[in-house]
C-alpha cells in the first residue's frame, strides 16, 4: 500500500472554442471538466519516493514496549525494566471497548528466567507521555514471537494493511526495519541477503543493516513489485553489520492463533509462507 500522490492542477486561461462553447452551455460543470482535463496525469512515486511513503505507513503501527519484572531474593526487592518493539497488527472488541493487537518478540514481552510479577506497556521513547498496559494472549517460545493486546486504551492508531509473509522476489524488493534501538525510534533500510540463515536455534531472515539493544520485536517489512506493504518476520537479534528476523507466516508461530480470537479486525492479510 501507499500513498496517493499529491494533485497539481493549473489554471486554464484561454480554453479553446469547443471548450468556450461548453463554458457558456453548461456552466460550472464544463469549468471542472476544463480543470481535469488540464490537469497533469498522476504517475506513481519512483522508488525512493515509494520508500519514504511506506516507511511512514510502518511508522503508525511500531511501539515502544516496557517490561518491568518485580522480583525478590536474599538482598531484597528488585525492579528489571528492558525495553523493545511492538506492531500493531489490528484491533478487537473487547466488551464495548476497542483494543489493539500487537505483535512482538517473546523475550521481550515475557521474562520467564526471572520469577517474579512482570508488568507490560506501550511506553513514549521519552518516558513523559501517558503508558497503554499490555496483556500476553500467547508466546510461542520455539520461535521467539508474543501476542500481546492493549487493556483499557484510550488512544487511537491509524494502521496500515500489511500482506504477511514474503513477496515473490523477496531478495530484490526494498526492505527496511523499524524500532527503537537503544531507546529512539530509528527507520534501518538494506537490502535481504539471506532468507535461510540459522540463529539460536531458529530460521531467520538476514536484513545487511545494524541493530541496536531495545529494537527486538520490530518489523522487517518488504514492499512488493505490487507496491503492498509485506510484513515478512520480526527482529530478533544482530549486531554492528546485519539484522536477523523471525518468518512470520498465517499458518505457523504465534500468528496460527489469530483464529481463535473473536469480534477481531486485522490489519494483515495472508501471503505466500517462505
Amino acid at each position: 500500500m501507499f500513498l496517493a500522490p499529491e494533485l497539481h492542477t493549473q489554471t486554464v486561461r484561454n480554453p479553446p472554442t469547443l471548450f468556450r462553447r461548453a463554458i457558456r452551455v453548461s456552466g460550472a460543470a464544463a469549468a471542472l471538466a476544463i480543470l481535469a482535463l488540464a490537469s497533469p496525469p498522476s504517475t506513481p512515486p519512483g522508488p525512493g519516493e515509494l520508500l519514504k511513503q511506506s516507511e511512514a505507513l510502518v511508522a503508525r503501527s511500531v511501539v515502544r514496549i516496557e517490561r518491568r519484572t518485580y522480583y525478590r531474593d536474599r538482598r531484597g526487592e528488585h525492579c528489571m525494566v528492558n525495553h523493545g518493539t511492538g506492531v500493531m497488527i489490528g484491533t478487537q472488541a473487547v466488551g464495548k471497548r476497542r483494543e489493539y493487537l500487537v505483535l512482538s518478540d517473546e523475550h521481550v514481552a515475557d521474562n520467564s528466567h526471572v520469577k517474579g510479577k512482570t508488568a507490560l506497556r506501550i511506553v513514549a521513547a521519552d518516558g513523559n507521555s501517558t503508558s497503554i498496559l499490555l496483556e500476553i494472549l500467547w508466546v510461542d517460545r520455539k520461535r521467539d514471537q508474543a501476542l500481546l493486546r492493549t487493556v483499557l486504551c484510550e488512544q487511537e492508531f491509524r494502521l496500515p494493511q500489511y500482506v504477511v509473509g514474503a513477496p515473490g522476489n523477496l531478495k530484490r524488493d526494498m526492505a527496511f526495519t523499524e524500532g527503537y534501538g537503544n531507546g529512539r525510534f530509528a527507520i534501518v533500510e538494506s537490502k535481504i541477503l539471506s532468507t535461510d540463515a540459522e540463529s539460536w536455534g531458529l530460521r531467520c531472515y538476514t536484513l545487511g543493516a545494524p541493530v541496536g539493544a531495545g529494537q527486538s520485536g520490530g518489523p522487517m517489512v518488504a514492499i512488493g513489485a505490487d507496491r503492498h506493504l509485506y510484513l515478512v518476520a520480526l527482529v530478533f537479534c544482530g549486531d554492528d553489520r546485519f539484522t536477523q528476523g523471525t518468518p512470520l507466516s498465517m499458518d505457523t508461530g504465534i500468528l496460527r492463533h489469530l483464529g481463535n480470537l473473536t469480534n477481531a479486525q486485522l490489519a494483515i492479510t495472508p501471503g505466500t509462507a517462505r
